[in-house]
């Protein structure tokens, strides 16, 4: 059974691939029937490829995604070739039929015989294959789904104090963004996580660099730390940072207010207190229900003008109230 999700996934991020680089989409069907051809005959073929792809492919899968330790000196790929008493080339059948269940392919019942009781090689050619139902997500789905998962895992690392397992996770995150935007490059998401991911990172690394230490979670927490962390807007990675936030603005014409929001705390960190104050305040009045604008203002507001930064603080106290009140007409 893993060993046939192994080969599932591969064939359908071949698929994948082979799919992201036509420009025709009406001709698909033609080379990825070829493909899928040519991968079963990599999987059931007894040449120097085949070897390969055993050994560089499959069994690390198993390790990897489902904890399957392969003994090195055994040749998994021998399976194929094992003969049972009475039951034919048994290991060999079971797999190719798994596999069609879980891609889609289907063959006629004379390669399912060969398949079972030929001792030599069956080689795959497309006249023999009945049905290609195979569905092929587009790449731009696959990496921004990875992207998000490993996004939310290291957040709640993070949260966790896990900084070194948040940091990978941020990576793996980044990297799957970067993939998504290699195929679909104004993809706002990804545009969108990417940069968040990137403060983040930029974040960690400056603290990281400030305390000399490794980052834990010992005392004040991580999320605070980062929170309360302050920079200078001439340093290279700062610099590198900025454009960032202008092209995910530019992708969302401004119509992310996270995204602004992210920018604003960015720059008040960066000590920009000005730039950063007019983006708070228009937030605050583009919507004013949202706590974690209207608390950031108050808090601009604290050092400056306590009167107005009352104010504010009331209307959260409004909105909170309100938002109790509606909870409870909920539960009624």
């Amino acid at each position: 059974e893993a060993i046939s999700r192994v080969l599932k996934n591969e064939l359908n991020k071949r698929l994948r691939e082979k799919a992201s680089k036509m420009k025709v989409k009406g001709a698909w069907i033609v080379p990825l029937r070829n493909l899928a051809i040519d991968f079963l005959n990599i999987v059931f073929g007894d040449g120097p490829e085949s070897v390969e792809f055993w050994k560089t492919v499959v069994v690390p899968s198993l390790q990897l995604y489902f904890n399957v330790d392969c003994n090195p000196t055994e040749d998994l790929r021998g399976l194929l070739v094992k003969e049972v008493s009475s039951h034919g080339f048994l290991a060999r059948y079971l797999l190719f039929v798994r596999l069609q269940e879980l891609t889609g392919l289907q063959f006629g019942d004379s390669v399912l015989r060969k398949l079972k009781s030929q001792k030599c090689v069956v080689c795959f050619n497309t006249m023999q294959l009945e049905s290609f139902r195979t569905r092929v997500k587009h790449t731009t789905t696959v990496t921004n789904a990875e992207g998000n998962f490993a996004l939310g895992r290291a957040l709640e690392e993070l949260r966790d104090g896990e900084v070194e397992y948040a940091r990978q996770h941020f990576l793996k995150a980044k990297m799957s963004f970067e993939k998504t935007l290699e195929s679909s490059p104004r993809e706002k998401m990804a545009i969108n996580k990417l940069v968040r991911i990137e403060w983040r990172l930029l974040e960690m690394d400056l603290l990281l660099r400030k305390k000399r230490a490794p980052l834990c979670s010992h005392g004040e927490h991580i999320v605070d730390q980062l929170s309360a962390m302050h920079f200078s807007m001439t340093e290279t990675e700062v610099l590198e940072m900025e454009p960032q936030f202008h092209r995910a603005l530019e992708a969302t014409q401004r119509r992310d207010p996270y995204v602004e929001f992210l920018y604003a705390v960015f720059l008040l960190q960066g000590g920009q207190w000005v730039r950063a104050h007019g983006m708070i305040v228009e937030l605050c009045e583009k919507f004013p229900f949202e706590i974690d604008f209207q608390l950031t203002l108050a808090l601009l507001l604290v050092s400056s003008s306590t009167k107005d930064a009352k104010k504010i603080l009331a209307r959260i106290r409004l909105i909170l109230q309100l938002q109790k009140l509606i909870q409870n007409v909920d539960m009624k």
